[in-house]
């Protein structure tokens, strides 16, 4: 049976000062969405006979990296994989491997394959060498002992994703996350994955309700108008919403598409 160290990045007590934001005057902690994706995943993993480790407990105060990386070598886990949401003015997810690491890059590929698949945008191409002398140098991908990524789900200060990070679309989005992972870190082991129904799997499948399909029409039309866009969505998609035909995750879909082909 693989082991994972599952780490959710940071600790309850990072935010204040840096580890999350503001917005309206509301402090959202990054650590809060990490650790509930990390629960999320960590359930579905366990159903598929991966042992979990974390060595940063959900909700809890800071665990230093240099503790959590120790424990984790002498674990001799066979994989540490963290999650995070990111943060500096741009969008998408992404994640970061040691260089020197094949099978770190090649784990990479993978999510940024899966990720793109499941409708998220990447930043980038979804990867990035971890390095010495690099922005890119992170204390987990450089001191592990066994392949180390760290994952970036989303930029908390965006507005598209701040939405599916800690706003409105928070369950699904969140949930998409956390399989998606899961689809990941299956196939990196050699494991068949069994779609793990939830309730927010359910909800995703569910035609938009009809306060949302309110609020969405008018940017769907306005998406979707040739002399309003340069490159815009196709005018089925305006169909789907008007005849109760979208779903949440096509709606997720569609603002991956927003930012892709720069629709105002």
């Amino acid at each position: 049976m693989p082991m994972i160290a599952l780490d959710i990045g940071h600790g309850s007590d990072t935010f204040p000062p840096d580890k999350g934001i503001y917005r309206n005057g509301k402090a959202y902690p990054e650590h809060e969405f990490n650790s509930d994706v990390a629960m999320r995943l960590q359930d579905i993993l366990e159903r598929h006979g991966i042992s979990v480790w974390l060595p940063q407990p959900p909700n809890s105060k800071e665990v230093s990296l240099t503790t959590r990386v120790n424990a984790a070598n002498r674990r001799d886990v066979d994989l540490y994989w963290s999650i995070h949401a990111n943060a500096g003015g741009a969008c998408g997810v992404c994640s970061f491997y040691w260089y020197t690491s094949n099978t770190g890059k090649r784990l990479a590929k993978m999510f940024a394959k899966h990720m793109e698949a499941a409708g998220f945008e990447t930043h980038g191409d979804g990867t990035h060498a971890s390095m010495l002398g690099s922005w890119t140098n992170l204390y987990v991908c450089r001191k592990t002992s066994m392949t180390a990524v760290l994952t970036e789900n989303g930029f908390m200060d965006d507005d598209g994703d701040f939405q599916g990070i800690f706003g409105k679309d928070k369950e699904i989005y969140r949930q998409c996350v956390a399989e998606t992972h899961a689809k990941i870190l299956c196939e990196y082991f050699g494991i068949p994955y069994k779609s793990v129904k939830s309730k927010e799997e359910d909800d995703m499948n569910e035609v938009l309700d009809g306060n949302t399909k309110a609020a969405w029409t008018p940017t769907i039309k306005r998406w979707a108008d040739p002399e309003q866009q340069r490159n815009p969505i196709g005018q089925s998609w305006v169909e789907k919403i008007e005849n109760d035909e979208m779903t949440y995750s096509e709606l997720i879909r569609l603002m991956g598409e927003e930012r892709k082909r720069g629709l105002a």
